[in-house]
């Protein structure tokens, strides 16, 4: 019995991961002009830049940090959803560990590791943007702190 639950279990998720991903497609319309897919509505742009596609791949050490950039910035945009789906998983462990509490341990363990893994990296985040912003002398306007009339987050074009 507990093998055949697993199964239709998984079957479930399958099903409905198909669903969500064939079945109801995302399209943005942007002044007429579609997306490319959801890589460009993290990032707003291409993962990797024009100038390196094509025939000329005219691609220089600018185009790299860009690349190292956007990188970056899709795995801050995907950090969101794995923190949620990690703490999910945590609580389905938990869930089901019937009263076995090496079970409920490992849920515990789970759901911590996840909620300490979003803090770090967003608590480093307005580590740096506090020292920056102290240094520049932009307390008033912590949201954008800016160096060189840019936000230090974002890659200059």
């Amino acid at each position: 019995m507990k093998i055949i639950s697993k199964k239709i279990f998984l079957v479930y998720i399958i099903v409905f991961s198909c669903i969500f991903v064939f079945f109801i497609p995302k399209t943005t319309v942007v002044q007429g002009a579609e997306t490319k897919g959801w890589v460009n509505d993290v990032l707003g742009g291409p993962l990797i830049p024009d100038a390196c596609l094509g025939k000329a791949r005219d691609c220089g050490v600018a185009e790299f940090f860009q690349v190292l950039n956007n990188v970056f910035r899709l795995m801050l945009g995907l950090l969101g959803s794995l923190s949620l789906l990690f703490f999910v998983y945590g609580g389905f462990v938990w869930l089901l560990s019937r009263g076995n509490t090496n079970m409920i341990e490992k849920g515990k363990d789970i759901i911590i590791g996840s909620v300490i893994g979003l803090s770090i990296v967003l608590g480093s985040w307005v580590i740096i943007n506090f020292i920056i912003a102290v240094f520049t002398g932009n307390l008033s306007d912590f949201g954008h702190v800016k160096i060189f009339n840019k936000e230090w987050w974002k890659f200059p074009k």
